[in-house]
């Protein structure tokens, strides 16, 4: 375990020789260098050239990827916006539909309360990185997300998320990333709760405590899974979602695992589709004609009566969000206090081809997603 405030002064080198896959098709040996000072991981071929960087952030965000091999030295993130260092990052960020703050005073005035894995906007506050830890072929890091993503609505009470992250290098271009989140009870003041009766938000003046669900006994009829982002049903009290923001200008075309092209319009509309990861074969890449980078995310649906699993995504390609082609699995789920939900996925940087051929493979080894409460774990 290295304590964080060595995270930037201490080097750490690992070079070693990994063999991987029965089948010949994702049999590879690599070698990987891990630079901690600089937060770099880049993976090297047989012949010892470069071929895959990453950079990892204090947090556990991706915030860098050079497919050094195919596209030089292009990242494949988008570029950050406004200079921020909380929003162009693949990290996971967390909604809550059945709870609302004041109107904040920041960027578009929204009212919803949000969280992501690296901060709040405008580097108002970022993430507590706790420790980061090395192993052979795989990185673990620790950190605490103590603020809504809107700072200002801190004055209803602060959230606290922690996470474990650990992405292991598999193979040259492949990349498992397993997230666990862990939330404990927030005490939030004069917040604002979705009334199904009146179809609006309700003040709750003074403390109110957010533990788990109070109707989770209704199970029967459910919204279909188009309507569970609209705060309708309190049994969906959040969404979780792997914000993925790849650089559109790079990589402008969006398939999914059955090579069928996702429509790629700056029209709302066609953003949050919730499509059934099912349909897509579970996984989505992002694309030019000849390279790219795929997610796999499962194909899977319906994990339990009050936990799925989603897909949406966002695109933009003007000047003042820049160029992003945004893909988002996400998890619709009851997550109470006091417990963990944890999934895993993979990211698979290469050709085109090369990309589908080991998407099909890993699709079947994603896990399905779990949520394990501090009962369960007794």
């Amino acid at each position: 375990m290295i304590p964080p405030f060595y995270q930037l002064t201490l080097i750490l080198l690992l070079l070693f020789v990994v063999s991987c896959g029965k089948d010949s098709t994702t049999s590879r040996t690599f070698y990987l260098k891990s630079e901690l000072s600089s937060r770099f991981f880049t993976l090297f071929d047989q012949q010892n050239r470069e071929t895959i960087a990453v950079h990892i952030n204090e947090c556990g965000g991706i915030d860098q990827i050079y497919d050094i091999k195919n596209l030089a030295s292009q990242n494949l993130i988008a570029s950050s916006f406004q200079g921020e260092r909380t929003d162009r990052v693949i990290q996971w960020t967390y909604w809550n539909s059945l709870f609302k703050g004041k109107i904040h005073q920041q960027g578009n005035r929204d009212r919803r309360l949000n969280i992501t894995l690296s901060g709040a906007y405008d580097n108002d506050e970022f993430c507590e990185p706790i420790s980061t830890d090395v192993n052979e072929n795989s990185v673990t890091i620790t950190s605490r997300s103590s603020s809504w993503f809107y700072a200002d609505l801190n004055i209803h009470g602060k959230p606290e998320i922690s996470s474990t992250i650990t992405y292991k290098f598999i193979q040259d271009g492949i990349i498992e990333g397993t997230y666990e989140l862990y939330r404990d009870d927030w005490f939030l003041f004069d917040i604002f709760k979705y009334d199904s009766t009146s179809n609006q938000h309700l003040i709750i003046p003074g403390l109110y405590e957010i533990t788990s669900n109070s109707s989770v006994q209704s199970l029967t009829n459910l919204p279909p899974i188009s309507q569970l982002s609209t705060g309708t049903n309190d049994l969906f009290n959040s969404y979780i979602e792997l914000w993925s923001p790849f650089n559109g200008k790079i990589l402008p075309n969006t398939l999914d695992g059955n090579g069928n092209s996702l429509t790629n319009s700056e029209d709302p509309t066609t953003w949050y589709k919730n499509w059934n990861p099912i349909d897509l074969n579970g996984f989505v890449t992002v694309q030019n004609n000849s390279h790219g980078i795929g997610i796999v995310f499962g194909s899977f649906r319906k994990i339990e009566s009050d936990f799925y699993l989603t897909f949406n995504k966002l695109y933009t390609a003007n000047s003042g969000q820049g160029y992003l082609n945004t893909l988002m699995p996400g998890l619709y789920v009851s997550w109470p206090a006091s417990s963990y939900i944890k999934f895993n996925f993979y990211l698979i940087v290469g050709t085109n081809s090369e990309i589908s051929q080991l998407a099909n493979i890993y699709v079947n080894q994603v896990k399905i997603p779990k949520r394990i409460t501090r009962q369960a774990m007794r």
